[in-house]
């Protein structure tokens, strides 16, 4: 088993920066090329992705499902996943 430990994307700041601010359109290319450079680990290991946690703060969450949401879809395409949850 590996854990692969991934800080959340940069915060789109609010005045004052709170946790729950969002994420800057930056921060959604960051997350985008993380699910690509894990897809890629995937690929080499020949493994599947088992989980992925994030904190319940809003930036946080919001990375965590856009790199699950683009590694299921590479996932499913392969025939690997047919389902996705997401926890509270």
């Amino acid at each position: 088993m590996k854990i692969i430990y991934i800080h959340h994307v940069s915060r789109a700041v609010g005045n004052p920066p709170t946790q729950n601010d969002g994420i800057q359109p930056l921060g959604i290319k960051d997350a985008e090329t993380t699910a690509e450079l894990l897809k890629g680990m995937s690929d080499k290991s020949k493994s599947t992705f088992r989980a992925i946690y994030a904190s319940p703060y809003y930036r946080c969450s919001e990375t965590a499902k856009l790199i699950n949401t683009l590694i299921f879809q590479y996932m499913k395409n392969l025939g690997l996943m047919s389902s996705i949850k997401f926890l509270k």
